[in-house]
């Protein structure tokens, strides 16, 4: 029961931050695996990997742990020179999410249009509408529409489903992981993987927890060969995953 009501409080606290300011792979320790198919295995020789060099990682907001102000997730942009990919986004372990933010304005703007609708309702009726409307927005993996660049929010908590795991902040606020898949239409052709590094400082009697740092441990491309796409597998990447991770 405290595992639960710890997670929830985190989740709604996240969630009610997120809503006002639109409306206004986990730690090291916790490694993704992947079993990889003997086709894959096959495979794994002939795929050519390419350092992808032209990139830009730009931080959008900071996430301060107990602080609104900063939001409640690390936001920051990828942008791609001369690439139109379509991304698939994926967290190394079950400590950690990414924030659907097509979910997270439906939410908002239903919301907003109930509270239009309602001007005289309650604070309490308010409260339980908002429990009735709200979809959750952290997921472990989460596709964004292909373009030059893409906007990331990761968060370091658990989505829901993961939250009776943990009982404390302490088990959860660690160096973070996640890895970003590149496609064009059902070909993966690159991928990147990416740390985001907790910060603590004193700040008088308490501890500041900040996440305002993102690495880039790896970037490559899959380029075609005699015109046409290599055949690279999800599990294929998750293993390079494993390997990045193990080896940092």
């Amino acid at each position: 029961m405290k595992r639960k009501k710890f997670i929830k409080k985190v989740l709604v606290i996240a969630v009610l931050c997120s809503l006002l300011m639109i409306s206004g792979c986990g730690t090291q320790e916790d490694k993704p695996k992947a079993k990889i198919s003997s086709a894959d295995k096959e495979a794994v020789n002939s795929i050519t990997e390419t350092k992808l060099e032209k990139y830009q990682v730009d931080i959008k907001s900071s996430y301060v742990h107990g602080t609104s102000a900063f939001g409640f997730a690390l936001k920051f942009e990828v942008k791609l020179d001369n690439m139109s990919s379509s991304y698939d986004a994926y967290v190394c372990n079950d400590m950690s999410s990414l924030v659907d933010k097509k979910i997270q304005e439906e939410n908002s703007k239903n919301f907003n249009d109930f509270k239009e609708k309602n001007p005289d309702i309650s604070e309490e009726e308010l409260n339980e509408a908002y429990n009735s409307i709200y979809k959750t927005i952290y997921f472990m993996n989460v596709t964004y529409a292909a373009g030059e660049n893409v906007e990331i929010e990761w968060a370091p908590y658990p989505t829901e489903e993961n939250s009776s795991k943990y009982s404390s902040y302490e088990e959860i606020l660690k160096t973070g992981y996640m890895y970003l898949v590149l496609k064009e239409g059902e070909n993966i052709t690159g991928f990147m993987v990416f740390e985001f590094p907790v910060s603590v400082t004193e700040k008088g009697e308490y501890e500041r927890i900040s996440y305002e740092t993102v690495n880039v441990l790896e970037a490559v491309t899959f380029e075609k060969t005699d015109g046409k796409y290599q055949n690279v597998s999800l599990d294929y990447v998750k293993s390079r995953v494993d390997n990045i991770l193990e080896n940092k």
